[in-house]
């Protein structure tokens, strides 16, 4: 049981910065303690439940008002976000990785989708932010949610992806980190559900480590990790960890 609570802690640290906090989780669970692929994907999306709901205890206020229809943006941020991830987040988990059965194909799937990550990194901190906008279009929030699909690939950051447009999208720092989280949080609750319908049963002391030390320890780190993500250069750190991933598989 140790090693669900240490996947908890890990997943509580790791979300809060660019890394794919599932891509790390899965190489871990696949290599360390040699689980098969679509159990460590199992795995690695109910520890998200944890850090989910710290980000709803942060956020607590504005989910509050959204939920009572009170702020009418974030109800469109989240409604639109949400659709669009579906529609491309819910083939690529059913239909897609549950279907990699090796370990030698992980490693190098989650190394150069690390390295994707980087090199998103890199490019969005060259983000001018000219347009300089309050809020973006319901178009941006549905290519926002398409866009956060794609993160359900381990080893793809989902939010340097979705900081990264929304700076672009010609938010500020603050604000398109705000709205990342935020999107997150409906995302993984869909993902949590079905997981529970289409996928493995696991006993519920195990899903109460992964949440319980996951939800603690993001709650305690959250504010402290932020800080470091705006001042260390993480577009490099995935590259290195995308090669050792490689490296890795070749070992």
């Amino acid at each position: 049981m140790i090693e669900y609570v240490i996947l908890g802690l890990i997943q509580g640290i790791l979300e809060w910065l660019p890394v794919s906090s599932e891509g790390s989780l899965v190489l871990i669970i696949v290599n360390a303690l040699k689980i098969n692929f679509s159990t460590a994907i199992s795995l690695s999306i109910y520890a998200h439940l944890g850090t989910a709901l710290a980000v709803t205890v942060k956020y607590n206020r504005v989910f509050k008002e959204t939920i009572l229809l009170r702020d009418q943006e974030t109800f469109k941020l989240l409604t639109m976000s949400t659709l669009g991830t579906c529609i491309t987040a819910v083939p690529i988990l059913l239909y897609g990785l549950k279907n990699i059965e090796f370990n030698e194909t992980v490693n190098v799937l989650i190394g150069l989708l690390l390295m994707l990550t980087g090199a998103i990194l890199l490019i969005g901190k060259k983000a001018h932010y000219t347009l300089k906008r309050e809020n973006p279009s319901i178009v941006n929030y549905f290519v926002l949610g398409l866009l956060q699909g794609f993160a359900v690939m381990p080893g793809l950051s989902r939010s340097a992806i979705t900081v990264s447009y929304l700076l672009y999208s010609g938010l500020t720092p603050k604000k398109a980190l705000k709205y990342s989280f935020l999107v997150s949080v409906p995302v993984v609750l869909g993902a949590c559900v079905l997981e529970a319908v289409t996928g493995e049963i696991y006993p519920v002391s195990i899903l109460i480590c992964l949440t319980v030390f996951s939800f603690i320890t993001g709650l305690l780190t959250m504010n402290a990790l932020l800080k470091v993500a705006e001042k260390v250069n993480f577009g490099m750190f995935c590259i290195f960890f995308g090669l050792l991933a490689l490296l890795l598989n070749i070992a």
